[in-house]
């Protein structure tokens, strides 16, 4: 029986991700229970606890290092909609911890031009660490006001 090369390139292809979907798999539910990947982003977090905010005040933003392997805070950004619509960076930098446990910035919390206020926002911001991972952090939900 003659096989058409059609049918041999789509068995070929077909073996290959099943093998890779299932070693992709394994590897993902290994990765669940390590322990040392969450121990990464430990108590990283902002400092802050915002609850309202006026358009186009600048507040001083804090972070905290926790017990987090975190070198330093690379920026923030500003989330709305539901928190679900990224509005805009807000402040990029490069803030080392290095003997400090926290750090902070002066950022101006202004939302996109157009959008209706009140509104409620959230912030997330990039711990930056040269052995391993980023990790990021958000804040609760607060309101901007006129």
């Amino acid at each position: 029986m003659v096989f058409s090369s059609k049918y041999i390139s789509l068995f070929v292809v077909l073996v290959l991700v099943t093998l890779l979907g299932s070693v992709s798999t394994e590897k993902i539910s290994r990765r669940g229970g390590n322990d040392s990947f969450k121990n990464m982003c430990n108590g990283f977090n902002f400092v802050n606890k915002i609850t309202q905010v006026k358009n186009g005040q600048i507040i001083k933003v804090k972070w905290s290092k926790g017990e987090s392997k975190m070198d330093r805070v690379a920026n923030c950004e500003m989330f709305g909609e539901g928190n679900k619509k990224f509005y805009k960076e807000l402040w990029t930098g490069n803030l080392k911890f290095d003997n400090t446990k926290e750090l902070s910035s002066l950022i101006k919390m202004e939302v996109p031009e157009g959008t209706q206020l009140p509104t409620y926002v959230l912030l997330r911001t990039w711990g930056v660490s040269d052995k391993g991972p980023q990790c990021t952090t958000v804040t609760k939900k607060f309101k901007i006001v006129p």
